[in-house]
This record gives structure tokens, C-alpha cells and sequence, in this order.
């Protein structure tokens, strides 16, 4: 006889029981029949949970028993009703499992009774607590969530289990059948049920309210197995009067308010929320005792669209989001196949808290994610008495966090592998770094502002830079140090964050000891190592299959999706396909795997991560219009040197570089496959005749820069769930409920363009930066990348926007990027004026480009600006020229035959470079007094076989 594993009505849990339902048997009833008995494939202990795998074909059977004590107990306490039904399940054909959470920490055993009768026992089980270090638990006895802070349910609270079969049919125990009415003033009256987990979280403020505060029910959401998005969620890019949702968004969120007093969690080791997310709000309107306490563990979120997590007040000291805990869980990418906003692609956020306080965020684990954790939506926005601890950031794009206003404790994080910015603040924000591991991080640290205030201590960098500094950074050589400034902003009570991290009102601080007052504070070079054993979800057991593709864009991280595309007719530039987008393309077609987990290859000054496996199934086709050359780059921690790849069933040899080159014919197919196992990263056809580009010289800028120039516009809106709606209601106890929605200033655009200038070596030379179709400017924050090879920027001086004593230009030159703040500019810009100059040296020969980015930028009002930025050049040359000497196939005029003339000649041909760029008679090797694509071909083939002939 089988359970129900879809039985929709969940258990509710009572101040006298544990679960839903149990029984007490004495030991020695257990045992009372002869029985085979068996060894568990796995049992063991977790934070405050049990969980055991057993051989048994038929986990379903109501012969099944699941029985636990503590090793001090006499009796076992036995799973029954719906706690029995969900937690023991079939893990696969072979094996059944069980998961008991809520326990209190201590020494347990376990008894399993299979199917077939076979009696499993373990003694001894060490069941741990969770970490509750940190702000969220701070000065706060009652436990955050649903769960006391001693590991076991809440008086009162109700458990409600959500299965990817059930998500659209479960109900909260106790409210069967039950509606809800609303009658807003903007829109037709509508009722609401609880059927389904969509409408039990998402915008049912009087169900929610009714049950959390009302009745006082702490709720537990267990989710068990993948489970896809549910119905009545926000729509996509649009707000709904009775789901939410807002203009922009990409929908999919479950937006709750009017609650307190949640936990949702995953059951097991493969708990999933796959293509939807959650948002806790409060705001103003809801009642007092809303929007505090959710905590939210062990699950692992995939291909949101919009916000895996997000955490967010209408007002940081009227109405903030409050004791919130967010840990033991891992965060893939989002996605979204057409988002409603440009830099959405992967969702907008993995774990997002704004205008709040008592915030911890702890054991995450973060793969490829890019727009990762945002404190605070804009840098007006505060927030309070945040930690993050012992999170494990991979290969992780930005906001690691992005900190806007606040104070925050970050410590004994491993950052490994970040590839824009890791810790990055802005805004009023005091933030205290210690005993972090920075593992070849891009920019480790990052302040916007100059009241941006950090305290390092006891921090390892093993590899990587930092990035530009606006404020204040202070390397304290001990943890007493006085190394916070007062940054102007002051706690709710008044206090200021001045040395926040020793002042006890303020802060977790044992004095006598002079150390942070948590649980575990790990040595720094210890980091690494607890940190990738505690991080993430329960990890322990068999592995259940799961085909959910994770798809991702930007971001490195370890995932790999296996995809074909479609081509249709080519346009300028199509030729050129990395694999930063996956296999997508107009000009070939594409089938295989792609990787972000293989290395990287740089190639014509720009770095790719995302690469193409050659596999046996791997497949590219394309059929040029015109002759030109093929150009495959392969490479990453997979050498690639020596072996071959296949194009149309002929093995070509991979260079010492990873480049193959091969002629190509008009009309002719071309079908690349595998002839060894390498990774390709770039690939090209430059066509005669100037159909194609290599977009080399574009690149290299584009990808550093993606998050920088997308962020402007988007932090400093509102975000999803203020934009979703604003709730007013009248009272508590009526049943009219007012909405209005709150719309974010339309952006403003503009353009910044770098003017291009002739320069002479060791000359020193003004290039202006300048603004068009702007009409007003607040503040600007944005960063000039050059060519530290090529130039020196000595400095940055005024141009004509920043006029009077309330204004401020400030600027930092490191690492090759040149980062300048405007504040309080003139109220009137006019059309081209000079936002600053950069003042260089340069200081060898050829073209140096500047690249703007934008981090922020705003208007009057508030408004955000969008960015159109445009590159400038510094053209040098000699002081005093010589008499030109040449030499064969040295088109780039630097004395050498090497790659760089491949491409330039490409370049050259493509219609991207002009022939003052280009020696042409050095250029033109076949000399035909012609510069084509055969000219590049055949410098390509004299550096592969070292011999003109």
C-alpha cells in the first residue's frame, strides 16, 4: 500500500509535538519480532537535523518506519501523518530517505524499519546547531523565523510541505477553503484563496496577515525536490491589481506582506527553486508587527527571472524589513530569455536586503552569479547592523555585496576567483572587513564615496588589485584599532557609526577579550577550507538526477549548458562569436557544450572565460559569402597546443599560441568538429570585402565593463517589490485595502564621449571628456580605462561643469583606470560641456583607447541617467621620426612580425582601422600592392613555420 507523496494538506505543529503528528513506542517495542537488520548507507547529523539513506525499493509503503531519540531517551518518537508522508521518500530505485529537522542540538539515534522488514539502526548521531552569530540574532531572544533559537519549532507553528506536484493544491493546515476580500480604490473588487503556494505568498496580504499576526501561527515552508515556478506569481513586465508585479520586472516573484515570523526551507540535499523567487516587504501601511523575522535555508535557487531572494522596507526607520537570515543555501545565475530590462538577463539579484536592520547573511554559497547582493537600492537608501560571514563567493561577477548606506561586519568570507568587483561600497557606509580570504579577486575592495569608511584587519589577499578608493581604507594592525571615521550618518538611535565595531551598544564586542563576540571566527588561512566544507546545503548523500539547465550569459562560475542555435542572415560583426552568451549565433550553426569553468584565454587584449567544449557531439557549421580566413583560438586549463581540431574532416594543427587559421571559400560549407578534447573560446571569419568585424579592438572594454555601465540605471530605482506595489489600508481589522503604485522616475539619457586626439612621445596632452543631450546633473561616478602601456595620466582637472564651492571633482589613477566622482555640478549643463580632462603623458607609439564607464549616475529629482558612453583615442607617434625602415609583414610599424600584424591587417581590410594606423607597403608580403586577407594568412603561416617560403 503506497502514500501519498501528493497529498496537498499539511500537518500543523503544536506547542506538545515536534511534528505534525508522532507516536511514542518504547525502545524495546522496536525491537520486540526477530528482524533482519542492515547498515545505512548514510546517517549522520547536520545543523539541527537528521537525515539517513537505506537500500529499499518501495520507500512508500506504510510498512516503512522512521523512529529517533535522544541517545539519553528511553523512547523513540516515530514519524506519522503528514511529516511521515513527505520527509521518508524514495531517493531513487534503490534507496529511501529520510530528513528530521527541527531538532535541538545533541546526541541522537536512529531506527529505520525498510519495506521488506530489514531493521536499520545508528547510535551515537551528533546533531550540531546552527551558527546564529550575528546582527539578525543580536539582543534578539525569540528566534528568527519560525524556529527557536535552540533549533525547535515555534509554539504554535504550522508546517506546510511543498512538492513540485502539490505547489498549485496545497493549503495552510487550519485554513482550508477559506477567501479573502479586497476592494481597492484603483481597481475592481477581487477575492483571494489559499490554494496553492503562489497565492499563499504572493500579494494575499489578509491571508497572510490573518495567520501570521492574527492567529500568531509561525508558518515553516518545506519544500522538498525541484519545484518550478507555481502559479499566481508577478506577470512578466507589467502590474496586475490582484498578483502585483511592476513595469520592468521580470515577474515570477512571490512578493509577501503583511507576515512576520517565516522560514522557508529545503528538505534534504536537493531542495530547488527553480525559475522563481521570494521578496519579504513592509512598508509603511502594513502593521507594526509585520515585516520582522524570516529566515531562509538549505535551498538551491536556479534560473530566476527576477530576484531569487529580496528583503525590503519602505522606510529604514519608519517601516524597515527586520531580523532576517539568510544561510546554508546556494545561488546559481538567473534568467531570463527576453528580459524586460537590458542588464536582466540573469535576473536582477540572487539575495538582495534594503532599508532594514539586523540582517545576517551566512554559510551561502554564490557560483557565476552576477548582480549578487545588493545592501541598499540606491545611495540615499540606509540600512543597519548587517553581517555576512562565512560565505563562499565563486567566481562571482559583482556585489560581493554592493554596500549602499549602513554599517556592515563582513568576516571570514572567501572570495575566490572574482571577476569585476568584490566588496564594493558606496554611499554613507562603514564597513568592518576581518579575517577574509581574497583568492585571485579583480578589485577586492572598492569605496564610490568619500564617506565610504573600511577597517581591514587581519585580511589575506593572495591574489588580485584593489580597486579605486574614494574614501577611506585602514589596514588596522590590531582589533582595538580606532580606524572607522564618523562618516556622517548616524544609527537609528542617534549614535554615531564612528568605530561601530567596538562601541558594545552597537556592536557584538567583547571587550575584556577584544574580539568579535561570534560563534567561530576562523584563522584567515583557515578560511578557505571551513568555508567550502560549511557553505552551501546540506551536502551529504546520493545525488538525485536533475536535468534543469542552468543557462547563463556574463558570468563565470561552474556550469555548463548544452545547446544548439539557429542562423539566420548574417549582419556586420556576426562572424565573431565567444561564448560569454552561450551558443547563440546568426552566422553559424552551433551544437555542444559550453563551460565557465575552464580557465581563460586572452586574445587581441581581451579575456574570455566562457568557452565551447570539442566534444564528439560538438558541431559548428557556417558558409561564408566571401573567401577570407577562419580564425579558431583555443586554450584555458586544457593545453591545447600540439593537438588538432577538424574542419570539413582534415585535422589542423593548434599553434603554440592555440590558433589555427584556415583559408576559407565563398559558398563553401565549413563543418568544425572534434579532433581532440580542447576548448574553443573565439572564433572568427574575416571575410573580403569588410562584411565582417573581429570587433578586437571593442571587446576587451565591453565585458570588463558591463556591470558598470547597467548599474547606473537600476540601483537607484526603487527595484521589484517597492515598484510591485504600495499597500494602504485603513485598518487592521477592515477589509478595504487601498493600493497605490509608486513608479520610478523615468530615466533621463545622455551621452559621454572621450574627444580622440594626436599625441607625440613625451608630450604631454589635454583630452576632454565631455556630456551631450543632458539637461541636469546631481552626481556622477564613473572610471576611464587606458592603456597604461601606452600612457600616464598625471592627473584630472575641472572642465566647466563643476563651478562653485558646493561642487566637488575628486579622482583616483590605479591599475590602468582612472575612476572621478562629480558632485553638486551646475544645475545647467549645456550640450557638449567638459565634465574633466585627463591630463597624459604618452609614452610609446600607437593608439592608446580611453573607455568610459559609468557606475552611477544621476539627475535632479533623483532621476537615474542612462549612459550612452563613447571611447576616445590618443593617436602618438615620435617626437622626432626617423626615417622609416621595413620590414616584411610588420603592419603594426613596431619593428616585430608578430600576431598583432595578423590582426591589424584584418582590421585594416574589415574597414575598422584607417591606413594611417597600418603600414601597408610592410603589410602587402605577396606583394601584389594590395592589402588583403592572403597577406594576413601568409604572416600567420611564416609565424607557424618560421619561414617565408
Amino acid at each position: 500500500m503506497k502514500k501519498c507523496l501528493k497529498k496537498a494538506i499539511s500537518g500543523i505543529l503544536t506547542a506538545s509535538m515536534l511534528f505534525s503528528s508522532v507516536v511514542f513506542v518504547p525502545t524495546s517495542a522496536s525491537v520486540a519480532v526477530a528482524a533482519t537488520t542492515g547498515a545505512f548507507s548514510t546517517v549522520g547529523g547536520w545543523n539541527e537535523t537528521l537525515y539517513a539513506e537505506w537500500a529499499d525499493q518501495n520507500p512508500d509503503d506504510t510498512a516503512v518506519k522512521v523512529g529517533y531519540k535522544l541517545s539519553s531517551d528511553v523512547n523513540y518518537t516515530y514519524l506519522s501523518g503528514n511529516d511521515y508522508t513527505y520527509l521518508v521518500r524514495p531517493l531513487n530505485a534503490s534507496l529511501g530517505r529520510v530528513d528530521i529537522p527541527g531538532l535541538k542540538a545533541g546526541t541522537y539515534d536512529l531506527e529505520v524499519t525498510s519495506s521488506d522488514g530489514t531493521v536499520y539502526t545508528k547510535t551515537g548521531i551528533e546533531v550540531t546547531a546552527n551558527d546564529r552569530s550575528g546582527y539578525a540574532h543580536w539582543k534578539y531572544s525569540e528566534g528568527v523565523g519560525a524556529y527557536n533559537n535552540d533549533g525547535t519549532p515555534k509554539d504554535n507553528a504550522i508546517i506546510v510541505y511543498v512538492t513540485n506536484e502539490n505547489k498549485d493544491t496545497v493549503e495552510v493546515p487550519g485554513y482550508e477553503g477559506k477567501t479573502w476580500s479586497y476592494t481597492p480604490s484603483s481597481s475592481s473588487p477581487y477575492t483571494r484563496d489559499g490554494v496553492g503556494v503562489g497565492n499563499i505568498l504572493n500579494n494575499n496580504m489578509k491571508l497572510v496577515q490573518e495567520i501570521t499576526i492574527t492567529d500568531n501561527h509561525p508558518i515553516i515552508f518545506r519544500f522538498i525536490g525541484k519545484v518550478n515556478a507555481p502559479k499566481n506569481l508577478t506577470p512578466y513586465n507589467t502590474k496586475d491589481p490582484i498578483l502585483g508585479g511592476a513595469k520592468g520586472d521580470n515577474g515570477n516573484l512571490a512578493i509577501t506582506k503583511y507576515a512576520r515570523n517565516i522560514t522557508i526551507e529545503g528538505i534534504g540535499s536537493d531542495a530547488t527553486i527553480d525559475g522563481w523567487g521570494f521578496t519579504f516587504f513592509q512598508s509603511g501601511t502594513c502593521p507594526t508587527e509585520a515585516g520582522k523575522s524570516f529566515e531562509v535555508r538549505n535551498l538551491t535557487f536556479k534560473n530566476y527571472p527576477e530576484d531569487a531572494l529580496g528583503f525590503q522596507g519602505d522606510d529604514e526607520i519608519a517601516s524597515p524589513i527586520e531580523r532576517v537570515w539568510v544561510h546554508n543555501n546556494v545561488f546559481y545565475p538567473g534568467y531570463c530569455a527576453n528580459p524586460a530590462e537590458s542588464d536582466k538577463k540573469e535576473g536582477d539579484g540572487s539575495c538582495d536586503f534594503k532599508r532594514g536592520q539586523f540582517y545576517t547573511m551566512s554559510y551561502n554559497h554564490y557560483i557565476g552569479c552576477h548582480k549578487t547582493n545588493l545592501l541598499g537600492a540606491g545611495a540615499s537608501d540606509n540600512q543597519y547592523y548587517m553581517t555576512l560571514h562565512h560565505n563562499w563567493y565563486e567566481k562571482v561577477g559583482s556585489r560581493q555585496p554592493l554596500m549602499a548606506g549602513g554599517n556592515v561586519h563582513i568576516y571570514n568570507t572567501y572570495f575566490q576567483g572574482a571577476t569585476n568587483t568584490t566588496v564594493d561600497a558606496r554611499g554613507s557606509n562603514a564597513v568592518f572587513l576581518e579575517n577574509n580570504y581574497y583568492d585571485s579577486c579583480k578589485n577586492y575592495y572598492k569605496s564610490r564615496n568619500n564617506t565610504c569608511i573600511a577597517k581591514s584587519y587581519n585580511e589575506t589577499f593572495n591574489s588580485g588589485s584593489i580597486g579605486s578608493i574614494s574614501g577611506k581604507r585602514t589596514v588596522a594592525t590590531s582589533r582595538e584599532q580606532s580606524a572607522i571615521a564618523d562618516n556622517g550618518l548616524n544609527f537609528p538611535d542617534g549614535t554615531s557609526m564612528k568605530d561601530f565595531d567596538t562601541n558594545t551598544s552597537q556592536f557584538y564586542y567583547d571587550v575584556a577579550n577584544k574580539k568579535s563576540d561570534v560563534q567561530i571566527l576562523n584563522a584567515t588561512a583557515d578560511v578557505p577550507n571551513y568555508v567550502k566544507a560549511h557553505a552551501g546545503v546540506l551536502s551529504v548523500g546520493t545525488d538525485t538526477e536533475d536535468n534543469t539547465e542552468v543557462t547563463t550569459s556574463n558570468s563565470e562560475g561552474s556550469t555548463e549548458t548544452t545547446t544548439s542555435s539557429t542562423p539566420v542572415t548574417p549582419s556586420t560583426g556576426d562572424s565573431v562569436k565567444t561564448f560569454e552568451n552561450g551558443v547563440d549565433s546568426t552566422y553559424y550553426t552551433i551544437v555542444g557544450s559550453t563551460s565557465n569553468s575552464k580557465g581563460s584565454v586572452s586574445y587581441n587584449g581581451a579575456t574570455y572565460s566562457n568557452c565551447l567544449k570539442m566534444e564528439s557531439k560538438t558541431n559548428i557549421q557556417f558558409t561564408p559569402k566571401n573567401n577570407g580566413v577562419l580564425t579558431l583560438v583555443f586554450g584555458g586549463t586544457t593545453v591545447a597546443a600540439g593537438k588538432s581540431v577538424k574542419i570539413n574532416g582534415t585535422a589542423y594543427k593548434v599553434n603554440d599560441n592555440g590558433i589555427v587559421t584556415v583559408e576559407v571559400a565563398a559558398g563553401t560549407t565549413y563543418t568544425v568538429t572534434k579532433g581532440d578534447s580542447i576548448n574553443l573560446f573565439y572564433m572568427a571569419v574575416a571575410e573580403e570585402g569588410g562584411d565582417t568585424s573581429t570587433e578586437s579592438t571593442t571587446e576587451a572594454t565591453t565585458e570588463a565593463t558591463t556591470e558598470a555601465t547597467t548599474e547606473a540605471t537600476t540601483e537607484a530605482t526603487t527595484e521589484a517589490t517597492t515598484e510591485a506595489t504600495t499597500e494602504a489600508t485603513t485598518e487592521a481589522t477592515t477589509e478595504a485595502t487601498t493600493e497605490a503604485t509608486t513608479e520610478a522616475p523615468t530615466p533621463e539619457s545622455a551621452n559621454i564621449v572621450v574627444d580622440s586626439v594626436n599625441a607625440k612621445v613625451g608630450t604631454q596632452v589635454t583630452i576632454p571628456v565631455r556630456v551631450t543631450d543632458l539637461t541636469s546633473l546631481a552626481s556622477l561616478d564613473v572610471n576611464v580605462a587606458f592603456d597604461a602601456g601606452k600612457v600616464t595620466v598625471n592627473s584630472v582637472s575641472n572642465g566647466n561643469v563643476v563651478t562653485d564651492s558646493n561642487a566637488a571633482l575628486s579622482y583616483n589613477v590605479a591599475n590602468g583606470t582612472v575612476g572621478v566622482a562629480i558632485a553638486n555640478p551646475a544645475e545647467t549643463i549645456a550640450n557638449g560641456d567638459i565634465l574633466f580632462n585627463l591630463v597624459v603623458t604618452p609614452t610609446a607609439e600607437g593608439t592608446a583607447t580611453f573607455t568610459v564607464t559609468v557606475d552611477e549616475a544621476y539627475a535632479t529629482e533623483g532621476k537615474t541617467i542612462e549612459i550612452t558612453t563613447i571611447d576616445g583615442t590618443a593617436t602618438i607617434t615620435k617626437a622626432d621620426p626617423v626615417g622609416p625602415t621595413i620590414v616584411k609583414g610588420d603592419a603594426d610599424k613596431n619593428g616585430l612580425v608578430e600576431k598583432n600584424d595578423v590582426t591589424t591587417i584584418l582590421n585594416y581590410v574589415a574597414g575598422i582601422i584607417s591606413s594611417t594606423e597600418i603600414d601597408t607597403e610592410a603589410a602587402d608580403v605577396n606583394e601584389d600592392s594590395n592589402v588583403t586577407t592572403r597577406d594576413a594568412y601568409l604572416i600567420q603561416k611564416y609565424l607557424n613555420v618560421g619561414s617565408w617560403n
